[in-house]
C-alpha cells in the first residue's frame, strides 16, 4: 500500500489502469477498508487541508473533490476543517494578499500591475469577485 492516502475512487480508478479485473478491484478495495487503509472520511480531511493550505476557496476545494475524487461534500463541512486550522476564507486571502505583495514599488504603473496579478491569482483560486477586490483594494490604498 502507498504511503499516499486513496480515495475509493482514485484507488479503483490506478487499478484499472494497471490492468486489474473488475472484481479484483472491488476485493482489493473492500479488504483495504477492511483494515482501515481506506478511509474516506480521513482522505477527504487530508485533502481539504492540503488544498486549503495551497490557498483554495472552499468553491474550489468541493469543485476539485467532486471531478478529481467523486466526493460530495458540502460548503459547512469544508468551513468545518478551516475554523479547525483556526483559518477563515477572508484570512487566507489576506495571507495571499501579503505573501505576492511587494513591500514596495517602482511607480504607480508597477502598483497597478500587482494589484492586478494578485486579484487575477485569486480569481483563479476560486474566490469571490466582490470579497476579493474589496480586500486587494484595501491592501493596496494609498496611505
Amino acid at each position: 500500500m502507498a504511503k499516499r492516502p486513496y480515495s475509493s475512487f482514485r484507488l479503483k480508478k490506478k487499478l484499472q489502469e494497471k490492468k486489474f479485473e473488475s472484481q479484483e478491484i472491488e476485493i482489493a478495495i473492500q479488504k483495504a477498508k477492511d483494515l482501515n487503509y481506506l478511509c474516506e472520511k480521513s482522505y477527504t480531511f487530508s485533502r481539504v487541508t492540503n488544498l486549503m493550505r495551497r490557498g483554495c476557496s472552499v468553491y474550489l476545494i468541493k469543485r476539485k473533490l467532486k471531478l478529481e475524487d467523486q466526493i460530495s461534500i458540502s460548503t459547512a463541512e469544508v468551513e468545518k476543517v478551516f475554523s479547525e486550522h483556526n483559518l477563515s476564507e477572508e484570512t487566507l486571502i489576506k495571507e495571499i494578499i501579503n505573501k505576492k505583495k511587494p513591500i514596495s514599488f517602482k511607480n504607480e504603473l508597477d502598483r497597478v500591475k500587482v494589484k492586478h496579478k494578485i486579484l487575477r491569482y485569486l480569481q483563479n483560486k476560486g474566490y469571490n469577485w466582490d470579497i476579493v477586490s474589496f480586500l486587494v483594494d484595501e491592501e493596496f490604498k494609498v496611505p
